[in-house]
């Protein structure tokens, strides 16, 4: 998800924010994402975050509020797959909607983790 592999090397691409949040904020949830989400490898993360680090020294020490975007990504996850499955897609057909159905339930229980381990990650900051 949000990468390209080109000659060996891993470029991190998403083009969604284009500058309207910090980069820290975008770093660490592609760290959460790549490690694993709602349950993160801790080495993961920290690989991540270290190389996001090396190609940017400038970058200060994470807080906790750079964990939001993750948790605001879930909610607007969640809140497009029920407006799907509500019907307010009016291109969204049965089938479709039922698919979102289960997609929204999916990132509430998602939301919900995330929600709980989020405590344990802004501890080891």
């Amino acid at each position: 998800e949000n990468c390209l592999i080109q000659a060996g090397v891993v470029a991190v691409l998403d083009w969604d924010e284009c500058n309207y949040c910090h980069p820290r904020l975008e770093a660490v949830a592609a760290a959460l994402r790549w490690a694993g989400g709602d349950e993160p490898h801790l080495a993961r993360f920290n690989a991540f975050m270290s190389g996001y680090n090396d190609s940017d020294p400038t970058i200060e020490k994470l807080r906790e509020q750079d964990f939001a975007k993750w948790i605001a990504e879930l909610l607007s996850w969640f809140c497009f797959q029920a407006g799907r499955a509500l019907g307010e897609w009016p291109e969204t057909n049965e089938p479709e909607r039922i698919v979102a159905a289960t997609l929204a339930q999916d990132a509430l229980t998602t939301l919900q983790s995330s929600l709980a381990a989020l405590p344990h990650w802004t501890r080891l900051l």
